[in-house]
C-alpha cells in the first residue's frame, strides 16, 4: 500500500463517521427547536383561554389521526430506503465478492425487511375520514 491509498483507507471512514455525527446532531437540534415551538404554541393557547388538544377530546382525536398518517408515510419511506440498501448491498457483494448467491442471500434478506415496512404502511392505512373540524371559541377579551 502506498501513502495515497493509506490516507484514503483511514481518511474516508473517519470522514463518514464525522458526517454521521454531524447529521445526528443537526437532527437533535431540529427536534429540540420543534419541541420548543410546540411548547410555545401550547402556552399561547392556554394564555388565550383555548383548550390545548390533549385536554380537548375532539382535537386530540384529530391529532392522533394526523400522527398515524405521519407514521404510515415514515414507514413507507423507511421501507423504500431499506429496499434500496438491500439491493445495493446485493450488487456490491455479488460484484466485489464474485459470489452471486451470497449477495442475493444477504442483500435479499435486507430488501425483504424493507418490503415488510412497505407492506406495514399499506396495511395500516385508514379508510375512515377524519373527524369534523373543531370550531374554537373566540378569544376572550383581555382583562385590565
Amino acid at each position: 500500500m502506498d501513502s495515497d491509498e493509506l490516507v484514503l483507507f483511514f481518511l474516508l471512514p473517519i470522514a463518514v463517521m464525522v458526517t454521521g455525527v454531524v447529521v445526528v446532531l443537526a437532527g437533535l437540534r431540529h427536534r429540540a427547536k420543534m419541541l420548543e415551538l410546540v411548547h410555545r404554541e401550547r402556552v399561547a393557547m392556554i394564555e388565550r383561554g383555548i383548550m390545548p388538544p390533549e385536554m380537548n377530546p375532539i382535537l386530540a382525536e384529530s391529532h392522533r389521526m394526523r400522527d398515524n398518517g405521519a407514521v404510515r408515510g415514515r414507514s413507507f419511506s423507511v421501507g423504500i430506503i431499506v429496499v434500496g440498501f438491500g439491493l445495493a448491498l446485493m450488487t456490491i457483494i455479488a460484484v466485489a465478492g464474485g459470489d452471486v448467491t451470497t449477495g442475493i442471500g444477504i442483500g435479499g434478506a435486507i430488501a425483504i425487511l424493507g418490503g415488510a415496512f412497505i407492506v406495514r404502511s399499506v396495511l395500516t392505512s385508514s379508510s375512515e375520514p377524519p373527524p369534523p373540524a373543531f370550531r374554537r371559541p373566540p378569544p376572550m377579551p383581555p382583562t385590565d
